[in-house]
């Protein structure tokens, strides 16, 4: 189940599950977005696609989310079902696109993104693709012993937990 599965990360995770076989259930707020995402989704899926309107854990914060992984990753131990979860920094998204409308429509985007990516320890924002493949990554047998873990996919910009 992939949350804000509609547009940037949700939809770039959703799109390599989908692609890698994966059944695939995706959340968002906007029925129209999410209907778009789902026709995207399935032209390169392997697995079946579900999707639905809304999106419960949006809100959490990151350290609930965290406390909630941890206590379901204990529950689903016995069961083989792994929980880890995936924290975000800045990422080239549609919500950058509308800032940088909002706020700097006199410089090119890719300049805003640079420029914007200078704070980050690794001197650039991220992209949706990268946290997808962190994504598929934990959802792989590869990952088959990693349980109850919270990763940071930031660039290094936090700088707790």
């Amino acid at each position: 189940m992939i949350t804000g599965g509609s547009k940037g990360l949700g939809l770039a995770m959703a799109e390599k599950f989908a692609s890698s076989g994966a059944d695939v259930a995706i959340l968002a707020r906007n029925p129209d977005t999410l209907a778009e995402a789902r026709q995207k989704i399935l032209v390169g899926a392997k697995g079946k696609v579900a999707t639905g309107p809304d999106s419960a854990p949006i809100s959490v914060s990151r350290a609930a989310q965290m406390a909630f992984s941890k206590v379901l990753s204990g529950e689903g131990a016995p069961y083989n079902a792994l929980v880890n979860s995936l924290h975000v920094g800045v990422i080239v998204s549609d919500q950058i696109k509308r800032r940088y409308d909002r706020e700097r429509p006199n410089v090119s985007f890719e300049q805003y993104v640079a420029e914007a990516g200078k704070g980050v320890p690794l001197g650039r924002m991220g992209r949706a693709e990268r946290f997808a493949n962190v994504a598929a990554f934990l959802a792989s047998d590869a990952a088959s012993y990693v349980a109850g873990c919270a990763i940071n996919v930031d660039g290094g910009r936090s700088p707790v937990v």
